[in-house]
């Protein structure tokens, strides 16, 4: 059984501030369905901010037959769109609200922004976990500084250099531990052919890592709430967007959207989310 790493499992109320001013509550119950994604950081350091500014916090309202409520990661491509996870965004209808807190560590205490609009890959399916990829626009531009920056993306793949992913989310699977506060760590990527050892239905467009047994203080692997968050390499170039996990197989094995395979749909995606947004034909 596939697990994502999207979280609904928060008890706290999330921008208690911004909610009130806009009248949004916010809360968050328990969800013991272990089939939906999951994502955080178990293990691995707290992060400074400014080590991942590209990482921005998603508070999502989903309008389904009714509305749900969960988190989910994502990184600044620029000013105005975010890279994240297809399944943060899984049959949500008109009517879906998105809050985004960037440039701060504590998730609570950073700079909110609304999402206008988002577009799924059109041939995700979260059945068998194909084309993990989303992309969604921004109200109003980010302002740029130390703490609030872009990734790169890359044409080829980069596997082989250290890599790194930062996200919020509980910190202790086994008691559903939430946090406030950015966390980092260090992932190895598998080969290919390792991987499929270990997932044989591996679709193309992912890959697999874990974490680096060789870095035993901040040895870690993503978890609920961390889904859709940017794994990158030489600090700044995104190679992968936490997706899932197959929990009977490893809990910190995770499955990594392959950035480098969409570099063309998120350029199409990106202008056609722009153009929408803004009413140019």
């Amino acid at each position: 059984m596939t697990t994502t790493l999207q979280n609904g499992s928060f008890s706290e109320e999330l921008f208690s501030n911004e909610s009130a001013r806009r009248n949004e509550s916010f809360e968050y119950e328990t969800d013991s369905d272990d089939t939906k994604f999951q994502s955080y950081i178990v293990g691995g350091k707290y992060a400074r901010i400014q080590d991942f500014p590209h990482s921005a916090f998603l508070v999502i309202k989903c309008h389904k037959v009714e509305y749900e409520e969960f988190t989910c990661g994502s990184s600044i491509l620029n000013q105005l769109i975010l890279l994240t996870a297809a399944h943060c965004f899984e049959d949500c209808r008109s009517g879906s609200k998105v809050l985004v807190s960037v440039g701060n560590r504590r998730k609570t205490k950073g700079n909110f922004y609304t999402v206008g609009k988002f577009a799924s890959h059109g041939e995700y399916d979260g059945h068998v976990m194909k084309n993990d990829i989303a992309v969604a626009i921004l109200s109003r531009p980010l302002v740029f500084g130390s703490s609030v920056k872009r990734v790169l993306l890359s044409h080829i793949g980069i596997y082989k250099e250290p890599a790194l992913v930062a996200g919020w989310g509980i910190t202790n699977e086994k008691l559903y531990t939430p946090t406030l506060y950015l966390k980092w760590t260090r992932q190895v990527v598998l080969s290919r052919r390792r991987c499929l050892r270990l997932v044989p239905n591996l679709n193309n467009g992912y890959f697999c890592a874990t974490g680096d047994v060789k870095h035993e203080t901040d040895y870690g692997y993503a978890a609920v709430g961390d889904s859709g968050s940017a794994l990158i390499v030489r600090r700044s170039i995104q190679i992968g967007i936490v997706s899932y996990k197959i929990p009977k197989t490893s809990k910190s094995l995770i499955i990594y959207t392959n950035v480098t395979k969409y570099h063309h749909w998120i350029t199409s995606a990106s202008k056609q989310l722009y153009c929408h947004q803004f009413k140019f034909t």
